[in-house]
């Protein structure tokens, strides 16, 4: 009895540290400086009288969660998928300051990027189809990939209707 008791704790042994190198292994083997990406956004499109900073909705994100019976409220979403945070490292590279246009302060989405030395960029989505970004306030150009993989990958899509749909112009890109 005690033989079958010292085989089976062995066993239990030898499995946790199998899985616990194996996890360590699959982080690291993500070579991406990102760790994490908290995307924070309204469910739904809607017009406002009076602009809504960016950080109401990090500041609501508890108090105004989502509640099924209004069907309005505020997402929290974790990205941590290894693939597509290396795609949505790609898109940050790829925009560009741009003090050209001009933009709705109205925000949509509060996007938070967490690297890997515990450093933290935050973007604001803002405008009535959450179209425009804003990086430390300053709006940003060819961020079309970026916002399309935020949207797509937090869930942002699923809640729009499909007539407003063919108004985001990230998804009117010959590449989808």
């Amino acid at each position: 009895m005690i033989n079958k008791f010292f085989l089976f704790s062995i066993s239990i042994i030898f499995v946790f540290i199998a899985c616990n190198s194996q996890s360590k292994q699959q982080k690291s083997q993500c070579e991406s400086s990102i760790k994490s990406v908290r995307v924070l956004y309204f469910n739904n499109i809607f017009e406002t009288s009076i602009a809504i900073p960016c950080n109401y909705l990090l500041k609501n994100a508890v108090s105004q969660k989502y509640n099924p019976n209004d069907n309005m409220g505020i997402i929290d979403t974790l990205i941590t998928d290894c693939e597509v945070i290396k795609k949505i490292e790609k898109g940050i590279e790829l925009i560009a300051n741009n003090d050209n246009d001009t933009y709705s302060e109205d925000a949509r989405m509060h996007v938070i990027i967490m690297y890997e030395n515990n450093q933290t960029v935050e973007f604001c989505i803002t405008g009535y189809y959450a179209q425009n970004m804003l990086k430390s306030g300053i709006l940003q150009s060819n961020s079309k990939e970026l916002l399309y993989l935020l949207k797509h990958y937090s869930g942002y899509y699923l809640w729009i209707p499909s007539t407003d749909l063919k108004y985001m112009k990230e998804l009117n890109d010959s590449i989808r």
